[in-house]
């Protein structure tokens, strides 16, 4: 089995999902939209100040913004990201998309590893075609977003874990596949397969993908 990896954030999709669907949700309940704000803006101020880590920020603003859907059932949470799917194909990266119809024509697994909201990310991929999908989920109690419930958040380093648990690695030829991504956060996906392909990459992983001679699509932020 020969598997090609994709990034959403960044990759994909050009921009960070979720100021977007911030926006979105704006439209929705200007009150949540503030209450929202008003918690990103002060993880956004901890992060400037170097108390947690950036990654860490990026789990609690997703946090902040998953659960602000309590009380709302699976069938309003998927409308909701539907919606916003609809708003966003237009501005993705029709070169990662080529790419991504161009393996899936050879034969590629198309696989979406992704720390975005999941009923984002199956909208996507169903859009394009993938053949698995794997996101930060909602978790429900009797179909019901609830406050008090856990949410295990994709992160960059955890990628890899994430896709092996479903994917079993003695069916994956590793040296054939591809991965896509734009942050040096998402290593242990690049490094696991022979053709690693840094996309629009953050300096780090800029430089990092000089030194080990992996492609390059579009600038370096």
């Amino acid at each position: 089995m020969k598997i090609a990896v994709f990034d959403f954030d960044g990759t994909l999709y050009p921009f960070d999902t979720l100021p977007f669907l911030c926006k979105q949700l704006k439209s929705n309940s200007r009150f949540t939209y503030y209450r929202v704000m008003t918690t990103l803006v002060l993880l956004y101020v901890i992060y400037k100040l170097k108390i947690i880590s950036g990654e860490i920020i990026k789990e609690r603003a997703l946090f902040t913004f998953m659960k602000s859907f309590r009380g709302f059932n699976e069938e309003e949470i998927n409308d909701f990201f539907r919606n916003a799917y609809q708003l966003m194909k237009k501005d993705l990266n029709p070169e990662v998309v080529k790419e991504a119809e161009t393996l899936k024509a050879s034969g590629y697994i198309l696989v979406v590893v992704s720390g975005a909201c999941k009923p984002l990310v199956n909208f996507l991929g169903e859009d394009l075609g993938f053949d698995l999908v794997i996101g930060t989920e909602f978790s429900l109690n009797e179909g019901i977003l609830k406050a008090e419930e856990d949410i295990t958040y994709i992160s960059g380093e955890n990628k890899a874990a994430a896709l092996l648990k479903i994917l079993p690695s003695e069916e994956i030829n590793f040296q054939e596949s591809f991965a896509f991504a734009d942050s040096y956060s998402d290593i242990s996906i690049l490094e696991m397969v022979g053709n690693p392909v840094a996309v629009n990459p953050e300096r780090e992983l800029y430089k990092l993908a000089v030194e080990k001679n992996w492609r390059v699509m579009g600038k370096p932020k």
